[in-house]
């Protein structure tokens, strides 16, 4: 693996909330309170914990991902 790298990963749970309800709205905010939030959450940390493991240890992989 070189020593410089630098591969950007992004992923955003789909917390379910009202119309209008967007980012940095109060009904946003009560929106993330929930439970499905939570595991939504969960479930993205879980996602990129298990991509940075993979590159980490498949070079193979991480050839793959610089090329995308």
């Amino acid at each position: 693996m070189p020593d410089t790298w630098l591969i950007n990963i992004e992923l955003s749970p789909a917390i379910p909330t009202v119309k209008d309800g967007g980012n940095h709205t109060p009904a946003f905010t009560e929106a993330a309170r929930t439970l499905v939030a939570h595991k939504a959450c969960l479930q993205v940390s879980m996602a990129l914990a298990g991509v940075g493991i993979r590159i980490l240890t498949d070079e193979e992989f991480l050839k793959k991902v610089r090329i995308v």
